[in-house]
């Protein structure tokens, strides 16, 4: 029978192979080029949903990463107890003192993809325009920026969830790196 350390390690290992197919997934598919689904504004938010569930998804691993590389101890006490049970990945992943040079950088971005992956999702009352066009642009790093009209459902394209997956392949491989 395997000890909780070996068991803990499987499911590590689990959730860090989970995301790295999920986000060689989301690159290879923006590789093919893919093209989008031509039409409607439905079609559009049908995209939007489907690329709002693979960002809502991509941050699930993360955070399971995340907690799994802080432990406890590296919790800042203003985080107490519901430091366990937060699933914001960007405060997480200050948690993790050996991260903190990347930090800067990495929450501006992680704060925008959330953003993106709560109006995809349904879950924002913002609605489209100039500041969410901002966010996906600061989340895909600026690439595969579909220009839309005023007002219309955005386009988050194949490219540009390639550039999150990416970020978040990044993320995963520091997080591997400081525990190996």
């Amino acid at each position: 029978m395997p000890t909780r350390v070996q068991a803990d390690a499987a499911a590590l290992s689990a959730a860090h192979r989970a995301m790295v197919r999920g986000c060689r997934f989301l690159i290879d598919r923006a590789a093919r080029d893919a093209t989008v689904m031509p039409g409607c504004e439905r079609t559009a938010r049908v995209a939007l949903r489907l690329a709002g569930n693979c960002l809502k998804e991509l941050d699930r691993f993360l955070t399971i990463l995340i907690d799994e590389h802080a432990p406890p101890s590296e919790a800042p006490s203003r985080h107490g107890a519901a430091a366990g049970s937060d699933t914001d990945s960007t405060r997480k992943l200050s948690r993790i003192k050996a991260m903190e040079s990347r930090f800067p950088v990495d929450v501006l971005r992680l704060r925008a993809i959330g953003r993106v992956r709560a109006f995809a999702t349904g879950h924002s009352p913002v609605s489209p325009g100039t500041r969410l066009a901002h966010d996906l642009a600061i989340a895909a790093h600026g690439r595969g920026l579909v220009p839309t009209r005023h007002g219309a459902t955005p386009v988050i394209s194949d490219q540009a969830m390639a550039a999150i997956a990416e970020f978040y392949l990044s993320l995963t491989a520091s997080l591997q790196a400081r525990h190996a």
